[in-house]
């Protein structure tokens, strides 16, 4: 079942329906199992989704956890417990219980009368082109290069300035692409793109519809998307980005906008040799955030 809007995007509604009773201990004692004869189980009336934390988005953790609770009378959940974990340590867990005790259900019915039902859940977190507020998985927002160039950019009618570490080489540029760099062990392309003309004015906060227009636009060679976010960066530019990763190659895109002008620069990783070891994504986004982190975009200066 998926869920728009929201970072989580599929959940497994499995009702699986305890074949135990809960131990016989103060008012536990009357849960029924729903396997008892002539138990009609509860059905679900409400969910509430889940949501991702930003931690657990940026830790890429996937996966089922699976949730125990007691359907009451009056189709409320209690007694909610984790049976099998995903995570602990970064929220899914803990929100997942508070999540499942937000659902409402029909209550369970035995000869004819409601009474306190047992059920299980799974619900499965999944990214799939999920939005985030921060920085990309890896992307240091402090980093700076150890040894910097000053490099500056005029197109479209706008300046766009950055530092740069001193052994990445300038490609050849166009009317197209002002400015590519390649880092000095040849791993990594940041491409700076002409500006375009648009109506999108990004500023906090940015509509999901926003960020869908944006992504369509770009395209992203056709990789398939894996997380996208928006944040503010260090000199105050707002920033959508979106990921993408293929089997040959992953790669950040930024947008920002600056006035009716769309800029828009890529850092793309390709996939080595299978002979050698492939580069650690972080270290890729880190080197990335070592540009991102100086850009100033201002107008250019007229003649």
């Amino acid at each position: 079942m998926k869920f728009r809007g929201g970072a989580l995007v599929a959940i497994v509604l499995t009702l699986l329906l305890a074949a135990r009773s809960i131990s016989a201990q103060g008012t536990d004692q009357n849960v029924h199992p729903a396997t008892q004869q002539g138990l009609v189980p509860p059905t679900v009336l409400q969910q509430v989704k889940p949501q991702y934390t930003a931690e657990a988005m940026r830790a890429r953790i996937q996966g089922t956890v699976r949730l125990r609770g007691v359907v009451e009378r009056d189709g409320t959940v209690s007694n909610v417990e984790v049976v099998r974990s995903l995570d602990s340590q970064f929220g899914l867990d803990a929100g997942a219980i508070a999540m499942f005790k937000q659902w409402r259900f029909t209550p369970g019915m035995l000869n004819g009368q409601p009474v306190r039902v047992q059920v299980v859940v799974d619900l499965t977190y999944a990214l799939r082109g999920v939005a985030v507020t921060g920085w990309p998985p890896g992307f240091d927002a402090a980093r700076e290069a150890d040894s910097r160039q000053e490099e500056t950019v005029e197109s479209g009618g706008l300046r766009v300035h950055f530092r740069r570490p001193a052994d990445w080489v300038a490609l050849a540029r166009s009317t197209a692409t002002p400015l590519m760099l390649r880092s000095g062990d040849g791993l990594l392309t940041m491409t700076l793109f002409a500006p375009t003309q648009t109506s999108i004015q990004l500023s906090r906060p940015v509509t999901s519809s926003q960020v869908e227009d944006l992504l369509k636009a770009d395209g992203g060679s056709g990789a398939p998307l894996t997380v996208s976010g928006q944040v503010d960066s260090r000199p105050g530019l707002f920033w959508v980005w979106a990921e993408r990763r293929s089997s040959r190659q992953q790669s950040w895109t930024y947008f920002h906008t600056e006035g009716d002008r769309l800029v828009t620069l890529t850092c793309a990783q390709e996939t080595p040799p299978s002979s050698g070891p492939p580069p650690a994504s972080d270290t890729a986004a880190g080197e990335c955030a070592a540009i991102v982190n100086s850009i100033e975009v201002m107008p250019a200066a007229t003649p």
